[in-house]
């Protein structure tokens, strides 16, 4: 049984809004993300920015180390669907039960294939979430706006997470998993809709528990249209 079976409890469930979940029991949580907004120094705006937003003065901010940019690898010579990159890219690891992966601390799991975002999917987002913003719903308005076209939602580049990490990780003696948490997260870039989208999974950190096994997962997401990462975050799953 892969990852994949945190199911209703993994990240895209409980943190980042299913497209089951009601958009009333999301929109406070969605209302709690700040505006995640900095120039670059050759001027270009990166992060999402509410129309309703009160004006404030242009800042430069640092740009986390975690969003830097940096070579990408395995660019895709088409576009549409799911496309597939190397054989060592797309590798799996089998383990045979959750505690195997004490062995693999510090050590990456593989990159997936990439994903193309279409609208549909962040119309469905923007429904779940309520989070109905122009930079993700209203095509005509924002190409007129800051990203020449309409983008995902921070959180829908997010709740990729489980369909990731199980392209990179099977295990074989698994009942059930659950997401135990969050760690460090950036969103240091915006994802166009149409781009296509991978990620490169890595484990950080495992160790057994009374309750199970407690992994952390390293994830790095990257669009084909930018060097750098999309999203870095940090995931904690645990094994009961």
């Amino acid at each position: 049984m892969s990852i994949a079976g945190v199911g209703a409890y993994t990240v895209g469930a409980t943190i980042l809004c299913a497209l089951t979940t009601t958009a009333s029991n999301v929109h406070a949580m969605m209302g709690m993300v700040g505006e995640a907004l900095w120039t670059e120094p050759n001027g270009r705006t990166v992060g999402c920015v509410h129309a309703t937003a009160h004006p404030r003065p242009e800042t430069t901010r640092a740009v986390p180390k975690e969003c830097r940019y940096g070579k990408s690898r395995g660019a895709p010579t088409e576009r549409g669907g799911l496309l597939h990159g190397s054989a060592r890219e797309l590798m799996t690891v089998h383990l045979e039960e959750p505690a195997d992966l004490r062995d693999l601390v510090g050590s990456p799991l593989g990159t997936t294939k990439w994903m193309k975002l279409s609208q549909q999917q962040v119309d469905l987002f923007a429904e779940s979430t309520g989070d109905h913003q122009w930079i993700h719903t209203d095509p005509q308005r924002a190409a007129r706006g800051p990203f020449k076209g309409t983008v995902a939602h921070s959180f829908l580049t997010l709740s990729l997470t489980p369909m990731f990490t199980s392209e990179v990780l099977q295990i074989r003696e698994l009942t059930t998993a659950f997401t135990y948490g969050l760690g460090k997260v950036n969103f240091c870039a915006a994802v166009p809709v149409g781009s296509l989208v991978r990620a490169t999974v890595s484990v950080i950190s495992a160790r057994q528990k009374t309750s199970g096994v407690e992994s952390v997962f390293g994830l790095s997401y990257h669009n084909d249209g930018s060097d750098r990462p999309a999203c870095t975050a940090e995931v904690s799953v645990l094994y009961p």
